[in-house]
């Protein structure tokens, strides 16, 4: 990167030049862990000289997978700097099934990823048979794929 003595100066044969050789860049590019698993994420980071932290993040996709990171893939920073992965919960929305049809709650409820467990409630209310009256956990709640919904459904009971 430089002598010493500077370029185009004369020196006698023999006499000593000093030079400056540069170490490189001290920036690499940041690798794309989105989609790995949390520990092969920090492995790879790892081997890239970064340091890794983990914070977890509400997704749809599964538990411990990476869904972002930051900085972002390909960013040119100093080596040993931290890149943080964010980590999927697996949490997803349970869906509100209140005053739906029993086959269509039942189905709704197993397309999000959840185990439907039904139950009855007794009704003298011919509108609320076979009609969702009661779930938990409640619409809007979060869990995770394979986690139990139940519902109530009506049933008509003949009154007295």
């Amino acid at each position: 990167i430089r002598t010493d003595p500077g370029a185009g100066i004369r020196v006698d044969t023999g006499q000593t030049v000093k030079l400056f050789i540069s170490r490189g860049s001290n920036k690499v590019e940041v690798p794309s862990v989105i989609g790995l698993r949390d520990d092969q994420a920090l492995a790879r980071l790892t081997s890239a000289e970064f340091n890794g932290t983990v914070v977890e993040r509400d997704s749809e996709e599964p538990a411990g997978e990476v869904v972002g990171q930051s900085p972002s893939t390909g960013t040119m920073v100093k080596r040993g700097s931290t890149v943080t992965i964010f980590v999927s919960t697996g949490a997803i929305s349970v869906p509100d099934v209140l005053g739906q049809r029993r086959s269509s709650a039942v189905s709704t409820v197993k397309k999000a990823g959840f185990v439907v467990s039904v139950g009855e409630e007794p009704t003298t209310d011919p509108a609320e048979a076979n009609v969702v009256l009661n779930q938990f956990p409640p619409g809007g709640s979060r869990g995770q794929r394979g986690d139990s919904v139940t519902i109530s459904v009506g049933v008509l009971e003949p009154i007295p």
